[in-house]
């Protein structure tokens, strides 16, 4: 099995009586502006289809104005994840009229299409953009996974399809230097395991509930002094996994 990270990449390794995947995260700072298409002269919808089958694809779409500038819209059935537009096979986009440049992508597994178009006012037309699949890692017995996701429930599913990810637990409960936030479960079809954060301390670790307890771990109750080593110790009585994210 193997997993990527959106921002760096894991090692597995191994000390006595436990499993640890270390993250090691490179932060990344966005200063480029950012312009908002408020108001509109054209509508252009976006298909992307598999090349093979000719299905559609959940992708991500990046779009720039003329000078470059990352352009951010609202879309029906999208969901905006940082400079990136996230939907299910098609999206509708409403802009000013200029010129524009796009980047589309479905995960490592699919190529990443580039492109420009030219808005025009009244236009309304559709674009299909077809991918070509590289490899199909499932096939071949590997799976991918993203081992620390900030989402909520509802839209994880369709963040997951537009990375290639099959695999990604959902944060339940996070203790960031005592400040603790708890999220609702949903009453959807749970979409994987649940996933506690204790960042009490210099870095933070990451407790998967994917053995037989399938539970979630209060670090909310833990004051700052506590040791870490209840809950190491919690996760491998469970069966479940521990991740240290560096530097811890």
């Amino acid at each position: 099995m193997f997993f990527r990270h959106k921002l760096g990449y894991s090692v597995l390794i191994r000390i006595p009586q436990f499993f640890l995947w270390i993250v090691l995260i490179h932060g990344i700072c966005e200063t480029t502006p950012v312009v908002w298409a408020a108001r509109y002269d054209g509508k252009l919808t976006v298909v992307v289809l598999d090349d093979k089958t000719r299905q559609p694809l959940a992708a991500r779409l990046e779009l720039l104005d003329s000078r470059g500038r990352p352009v951010r819209i609202r879309a029906k059935n999208a969901v905006p994840h940082g400079a990136y537009l996230v939907f299910d096979g098609q999206v509708t986009l409403e802009l000013r009229k200029g010129t524009y440049q796009f980047l589309i992508e479905a995960g490592p597994e699919y190529q990443t299409r580039p492109g420009h178009f030219v808005i025009e006012r009244h236009a309304e037309d559709t674009t299909e953009v077809i991918l070509r699949r590289h490899v199909d890692m499932k096939s071949e017995g590997w799976w991918a996974g993203d081992l620390d996701v900030h989402q909520k429930s509802k839209v994880l599913p369709l963040m997951m399809r537009a990375g290639g990810t099959t695999i990604a637990p959902y944060f339940n409960r996070e203790n960031i230097q005592g400040k603790c936030k708890q999220e609702k479960l949903s009453s959807e079809p749970s979409v994987g395991p649940l996933l506690s954060l204790d960042y009490r301390r210099g870095g933070g670790l990451l407790l998967l509930g994917i053995g037989s307890s399938d539970q979630s771990y209060d670090v909310c109750a833990l004051d700052k002094e506590d040791s870490t080593v209840k809950l190491l110790n919690q996760a491998h009585e469970a069966g479940d996994w521990a991740v240290a994210l560096m530097p811890f």
